[in-house]
């Protein structure tokens, strides 16, 4: 009896097997999903409040080689071990027309933020700063279209906007690199501009360097209330 289970079994684990990196990728979704959501009830439900201090002073760029290392193969594909964090703080939504394309910008760029939107860059600016280089990366996701899988498309003259609870931010492409992981020479501050650098790993599937897609503001609209 316990032979003939033996091969059920077996298939069993097998069937286990592929199907938990389907299931992780599809609850990671889920959850870009809800904070997509809950963003937009939060702009609905907006109330009155200060814009706050958008002056912004970088010290400097924390452990960014080691950030830009976490962007691994394996973390592209959505296929790691770790569970995303219940417990996320959305500061926005980018979109970008061309690539239709519209994520969730959390704070943080840890492997669990990685995987349910795109982050912010420790060190770097806040959106929309004057005289900031806000730094944007997520994963080069397999998904044809998902995260920034598409990044590539992106060419000078594009254009591209952040929407946070103070403004729509509209940036237009003025840069486009592929970089060494370690250079992070392009997250050089302009006093006169406000820069927002999106970053993934290039190419895909090997992601031996870094493609940066820069933009430059050319318009700040205000939302009611600030």
């Amino acid at each position: 009896m316990k032979i003939k289970l033996l091969p059920l079994i077996l298939i069993i684990i097998g069937v286990l097997i592929i199907a938990y990196p389907i299931a992780d990728r599809i609850y990671s979704r889920l959850i870009e999903q809800k904070l997509m959501r809950e963003w937009e009830e939060r702009m609905r439900n907006q109330q009155n409040n200060d814009a706050g201090d958008e002056s912004d002073e970088v010290t400097s760029y924390l452990n960014l080689g080691e950030v830009f290392s976490q962007l691994s193969e394996e973390e592209q594909s959505g296929e790691t071990d770790e569970a995303p964090a219940k417990n996320f703080v959305t500061l926005g939504v980018l979109k970008i027309d061309k690539i239709k394309l519209s994520i969730p910008v959390l704070e943080g760029s840890t492997p669990e933020v990685l995987k349910v939107g795109a982050g912010t860059l420790e060190g770097t600016s806040k959106i929309g700063a004057i005289g900031g280089n806000t730094g944007i990366t997520a994963h080069r996701s397999y998904t044809y279209g998902k995260q920034f899988n598409r990044l590539n498309e992106m060419e000078e003259g594009d254009t591209f906007n952040i929407t946070t609870q103070q403004a729509v931010y509209h940036y237009e492409v003025f840069n486009k690199i592929i970089v060494e992981p370690t250079d992070v020479s392009f997250l050089k501050k302009n006093r006169e501009e406000s820069i927002t650098s999106l970053i993934t790993c290039h190419p895909i599937y090997i992601a031996s360097h870094r493609l940066i897609v820069q933009g430059r503001l050319y318009q700040a609209e205000k939302l009611p209330g600030n």
